[in-house]
C-alpha cells in the first residue's frame, strides 16, 4: 500500500493553501463551502486522522459536516497524476469573517513535484506554482458557483491581513495569487513575486 499520510515529511513545510473568505459567520455556510470542497475535481474522501493512512480508517460522511471546523485530512490527485496529501482547515476569525483553508503540506506536495525549499527562495524554478496554482483556481471555482465567496487567495498559508489591505485595491507586487468576486465571476491576479522568504543572509531576492 502507498504511504501518503504516513510517509516521512508527509505533513511538514507548511502548506500551499487556497484560502476562501466568506462574509457570513454562518456555520451552515462554511460546512456547505467543506462540502464542495470536498467533492471538488480530483479530490478523493475526507479523515479525521493524519496519522493513519487513509485506507485504514473511516471517512468522514459530507452529509454529518455540521458545524464542523477541526481539520480534515483526505488525498487529491493533481494533473500530472500523482496523489499527495491535503487537508482543510475553518478559522472563525473575532474581528471578522470566516475563513475556509484547503491546501497541500509542501512535504507532500515534493512528491509531484520540485518545490525546493519554497517557501525559501533557493534559486529553484517555480514552474510548477502555476500547474498547483491553476489546479487550486479550478478547484475555486468549483466551490464558487455552489457557494459563493467574497475573496480567494492562493499561497503558501496565505494571511487574513493580506486580504484585509485589498480594501485599497489590489497591490501590484504580490507573493499570492488573489480571486475576487466580480458580480457572478471570479477574476484572476496572479502572483508576481518569488518565494515569500529568503535565507539570512543568502542574498535572494523574495
Amino acid at each position: 500500500m502507498e504511504s501518503i499520510f504516513t510517509a516521512p515529511d508527509a505533513w511538514s513545510g507548511g502548506a500551499y493553501e487556497l484560502a476562501l473568505q466568506y462574509a457570513s459567520t454562518s456555520l451552515s455556510i462554511t460546512d456547505a463551502a467543506l462540502r464542495a470542497l470536498w467533492t471538488g475535481p480530483n479530490v478523493g474522501q475526507c479523515y479525521l486522522r493524519d496519522d493513519v493512512e487513509p485506507e485504514e480508517q473511516h471517512a468522514v460522511e459530507l452529509a454529518d459536516f455540521r458545524g464542523m471546523i477541526e481539520t480534515l485530512y483526505g488525498t487529491c490527485v493533481l494533473r500530472n497524476s500523482i496523489r499527495v496529501a491535503a487537508h482543510s482547515r475553518v478559522i472563525p476569525y473575532d474581528d471578522g469573517p470566516f475563513w475556509v483553508y484547503f491546501g497541500f503540506p509542501m512535504g507532500s506536495l515534493d512528491r509531484a513535484y520540485p518545490v525546493g525549499a519554497y517557501p525559501f527562495g533557493d534559486g529553484s524554478s517555480l514552474a510548477w506554482r502555476d500547474h498547483v496554482d491553476d489546479w487550486l483556481r479550478a478547484l475555486a471555482s468549483h466551490v464558487f458557483y455552489t457557494v459563493p465567496f467574497d475573496c480567494a487567495l492562493i499561497g503558501h498559508e496565505p494571511e487574513k491581513s493580506f486580504a484585509d489591505d485589498l480594501v485599497s485595491g489590489v497591490p501590484e507586487r504580490r507573493w499570492e495569487g488573489i480571486m475576487l468576486r466580480r458580480g457572478t465571476s471570479l477574476e484572476w491576479f496572479p502572483p508576481t513575486e518569488g518565494a515569500p522568504f529568503t535565507f539570512p543572509g543568502s542574498g535572494h531576492d523574495g
